[in-house]
């Protein structure tokens, strides 16, 4: 009878011990005593300590029906080696739209990349169609890939036990989501939780009812999730302290779209309203994004003539209404705004921007800053540990709190073509460092230890 695991009762129940033995940081690799092929037979690092096991029959197992189990413990790491099947996965792809434009892009690229995974035996993604998504390409339907809808109003409760339901019907081995908003009740298959950051708990400007409701939502998704990851090692610095139980995150780098590395079509600012050279941010209009000291930082380029004119700030991206807009305090400054750009348009505004300024003050993994570095980019931007962890041989970084350190930063980096095209040279390779194939294959990793 297979499990849950997909593995005879004995087995797991092997497995079981071996995890309970390893609590001491001992790692034990399995060994069958007689032929059980390749998948079942990890190779031995250390023979220190010998046991041995006598089980019932292994899946796919070819000689005796009590196969030897010879358990070698070593030392170097924690853990247990050993493969096993291949995983269905349901993708939680409601988060692919205009309304979350940073998830969006990563659950769009992780269920790319799940889709060609040679480990991911099917993948189900679910989405919503109420919510508006104008740019996003998910994976087509294919043999390996199933779409299913929901129809609950987007964020509700009633959307939320459309996916559980979901979850708890199809054939699933994983649930995985990008967000860490899960739906109450019970959940059939494992789940997967990403957490980018602890912004909303760290900021100033949240509302209090919000900040209640994230620290509870975070305190669930931990207590509920059986795998909680996020995107850097600054991220888990941020996350850990508000989690219960108490246990960080594990760690998996987001990746970025080939599309970025590619060629780009024709393009002509005109028809966008931008005249002249331009910098570009690529930014929502959130509070932490500091998109007003940006506007200011402006104002002083453009008083004092400290960079040539006719100059523009472009600022692209996708706008809450419900939000200000600082620039638009500003009619008298020439700043261009490009709201809800496509993969293509956004592409042009990066190959086309004299130099890329992102002073977000908090950010967990900053995609626009991997995105212009793949482009070929000058990227200046704020000094978050997050890029020092990530791209600091690559980028240019400044303090943003003061409007006036900000202009003479971009003064500075706008008057120095030499050096904009030296990092043009080198932001493509560091920015292949993060793809979106090696995210899938720590995923996966992960979800079989």
């Amino acid at each position: 009878m297979p499990t849950a695991w997909g593995m005879p009762k004995k087995y797991v129940a092997i497995r079981a011990v071996l995890v309970r033995a390893t609590t001491s940081g001992h790692v034990c690799r399995l060994q069958c005593g007689s032929c059980c092929g390749p998948s079942w037979c990890p190779s031995i690092v250390s023979s220190r300590f010998r046991l041995v096991i006598r089980a019932g029959g292994l899946p796919g197992h070819r000689s005796k029906p009590m196969p030897r189990m010879q358990v070698h413990w070593g030392t170097s790491m924690a853990g247990i080696a050993m493969t096993t099947e291949r995983l269905r996965i349901l993708v939680d792809a409601r988060y692919a739209c205009d309304a979350y434009p940073g998830i969006g892009r990563v659950v769009t690229g992780m269920a790319h990349a799940l889709a060609h995974h040679p480990d991911v035996a099917h993948l189900h993604i679910v989405t919503n169609p109420r919510r508006v998504n104008t740019h996003l390409q998910l994976p087509t339907a294919a043999a390996t890939v199933t779409h299913h809808e929901v129809s609950g109003r987007p964020g509700g409760v009633c959307e939320g036990q459309q996916v559980r339901r979901l979850a708890n019907t199809i054939p699933a081995d994983w649930f995985y989501t990008p967000y860490l908003r899960l739906p109450w009740g019970r959940f059939g298959p494992r789940t997967m939780v990403t957490v980018h950051d602890a912004i909303p708990l760290q900021s100033a400007s949240t509302p209090w009812h919000l900040r209640i409701g994230f620290r509870l939502a975070l305190w669930f998704a931990a207590a509920r999730a059986s795998l909680l990851t996020t995107v850097s090692y600054d991220a888990a610095v941020q996350i850990t302290p508000y989690i219960w139980p108490h246990r960080p995150p594990a760690v998996i780098r987001n990746g970025i779209d080939a599309q970025f590395f590619a060629p780009v079509p024709a393009f002509d600012p005109h028809a966008h309203g931008i005249s002249g050279p331009y910098a570009l941010c690529v930014s929502s209009n959130q509070a932490h994004k500091n998109l007003a000291t940006l506007v200011a930082a402006w104002r002083i380029l453009v008083t004092e003539r400290a960079i040539e004119a006719p100059a523009t700030l472009v600022i692209a991206g996708q706008f809450n209404p419900a939000r200000e807009r600082p620039w638009r305090a500003a009619p008298d400054l020439p700043i261009v705004e490009i709201a809800h750009p496509d993969d293509v348009l956004l592409r042009q505004l990066y190959h086309g921007a004299t130099l890329v300024v992102q002073p977000s003050r908090a950010e967990g993994f900053g995609l626009p800053v991997y995105e212009a570095l793949a482009c070929g980019c000058a990227v200046l931007c704020s000094d978050l540990p997050v890029y020092g962890e990530t791209v600091a041989d690559a980028v240019v970084t400044t303090a943003v709190d003061n409007p006036q350190v900000l202009a003479r930063a971009i003064a500075a980096l706008w008057n120095n073509p030499v050096r904009r095209a030296d990092m043009a040279r080198h932001g493509p390779p560091v920015a292949r460092r993060f793809d979106w194939s090696a995210a899938a294959a720590q995923a996966i990793a992960l979800m079989h230890r």
